[in-house]
């Protein structure tokens, strides 16, 4: 192996000045094709350079051992510090040899390694692998943080990229979003990293042998209890055996698929500049409103992050914004809502119950409104009643009007508006407050707060901020003055 790495460094270095270049091209022939792969994925995807400093995940199977190994061998101006971290989950008797085995294997290579232990007794009855797996990460992330570390490497293969690709579509993902893995991706202060994904486990298990690595194989990865365990023992065989090279075109087609979906996201993106959040423009696109609504949510709600919502979720939220409904709300699970207030779309996030969300706002109720004095209705609202004669100091934040009243009619009364509530019109007709809302465009979920005034009798006067009804009366000109602090805002 030594032989071999010090021709590479010289047909990398051209420390052979006098050798030719098809000399040099039959040498190179000569190095492991899979050390090949390792160095042109590099190349490729601009994983690492030699002044990083890497942590390598390495669990003792024969993916990360190679991994490890690769890294280890690589050319002295290519070759970044390593960490390697390994996590012993205490899961299986074999995990303690496993551990053993990697103290000593660095040891005599001298390279720094960090262990964890997943303790048993924190072990949930329940969803133990994806526990294991927030372990897992949330450690490397620390040992990454303990050597300033600017990449995690991991042994994800090609073989696993056809593995999730598949998981996903059959989870009922969009192939608008990522169905296969990432080569690099951000992760802690730094970047993850998977130099293996062009390199078949075939290929990988040839290597080893051709090494003489020492790996442990988990016996729970031949389990069927697991998805991906299915999927790889009884389904991809079945897919092998009609096409050979299957997970070979497949990850390939992955790979493709997030070069595509990265060129339309960028379409989408610019589409949304003029499309603002106006429905009209997003259903008159000729992009695809699935697209571009997503996208909108990508860059506007979750700043690039992909939030947990179903393929099923966006068809009804686009098929609600097609529907004749000009205001509605759309549960996208994951604690959003799609909202629609006539041309407007936007998102909106929600506790736990999106229906008590919808009425956190302190309720107003009916409260007696005295001449010439303010009176505290709720700890955002106050209502003044005045003599028109009297000067009242203005503040931006108050809402006025002048009202006509008799003495019968006093003292009025301030409460949360009803649908049915009629306001009196100039022609003797009257309107209710719900089509004054409507021709407002008031938002559906400020109706419920909306404010009205009237008399003692239960007349309405003034529905705050909105219209002011027909009075017969011209005994007594009253000024009525609400301040609304916080809250809903009327306009």
């Amino acid at each position: 192996m030594t032989g071999m790495l010090i021709k590479w460094e010289c047909w990398l270095s051209n420390c052979l000045p006098n050798e030719n270049f098809a000399d040099r091209l039959k040498r190179s022939q000569s190095m492991d094709r899979v050390l090949q792969q390792f160095l042109t994925a590099n190349q490729t995807h601009h994983l690492w350079q030699s002044d990083d400093t890497v942590v390598v995940a390495v669990s003792t199977g024969v993916d990360s051992m190679t991994l490890l190994h690769l890294f280890l061998n690589l050319p002295n101006q290519q070759r970044p510090s390593l960490v390697v971290a390994h996590v012993n989950h205490q899961l299986r008797k074999q995990s303690d040899v496993e551990e053993a085995f990697l103290r000593d294997y660095c040891k005599q290579l001298n390279v720094p390694l960090v262990v964890a232990h997943w303790l048993s007794k924190d072990h949930p009855d329940t969803g133990i692998e994806a526990a294991a797996r927030r372990f897992r990460y949330d450690f490397f992330e620390q040992v990454m943080t303990e050597y300033h570390a600017t990449l995690l490497a991991t042994a994800h293969q090609e073989d696993e990229t056809a593995e999730t690709g598949l998981m996903r579509l059959i989870e009922g993902r969009s192939m608008t979003e990522p169905l296969g893995i990432a080569w690099k991706r951000s992760f802690g202060k730094g970047d993850l990293i998977r130099p293996l994904l062009g390199i078949s486990k075939t290929s990988i298990r040839d290597y080893a042998r051709r090494q003489n690595l020492q790996t442990f194989e988990d016996e729970t990865n031949t389990q069927l209890t697991t998805k991906r365990n299915r999927l790889r023992h009884q389904i991809l065989p079945l897919l092998t055996k009609e096409n050979p090279s299957f997970k070979h075109d497949f990850a390939n087609n992955l790979n493709d698929q997030v070069a595509v979906n990265t060129y339309l996201q960028q379409q989408a993106s610019l589409a949304l500049v003029d499309i603002g959040h106006s429905v009209d423009a997003l259903l008159r696109h000729p992009m695809p409103t699935l697209l571009l609504l997503r996208q909108a949510f990508s860059e506007r709600v979750t700043d690039g992050m992909t939030a947990s919502i179903e393929l099923t979720a966006w068809h009804n939220a686009v098929d609600a914004l097609m529907s004749a409904k000009s205001e509605f709300n759309v549960d996208l699970g994951a604690g959003w809502q799609l909202c629609r207030r006539y041309d407007e779309f936007t998102f909106k996030r929600y506790a736990n119950n999106p229906q008590k969300n919808a009425s956190q706002q302190q309720p107003v109720r009916e409260t007696m409104v005295t001449l010439n004095k303010w009176t505290a209705v709720t700890e955002t609202c106050q209502v003044g009643l005045f003599d028109a004669s009297q000067v009242v100091t203005m503040r931006p934040d108050f809402l006025s009007v002048h009202l006509h009243v008799d003495a019968s009619e006093l003292p009025l009364l301030i409460r949360q508006a009803k649908a049915t509530d009629q306001l009196a019109l100039k022609n003797g007709q009257h309107q209710s407050v719900r089509r004054v809302l409507i021709n407002q465009k008031v938002p559906l979920e400020d109706r419920p707060h909306q404010l009205i005034v009237t008399t003692v009798n239960n007349e309405p006067l003034w529905l705050v901020g909105r219209r002011v009804a027909v009075t017969k009366s011209d005994h007594q000109l009253v000024e009525i003055c609400v301040r609304l602090r916080q809250g809903v805002e009327h306009e």
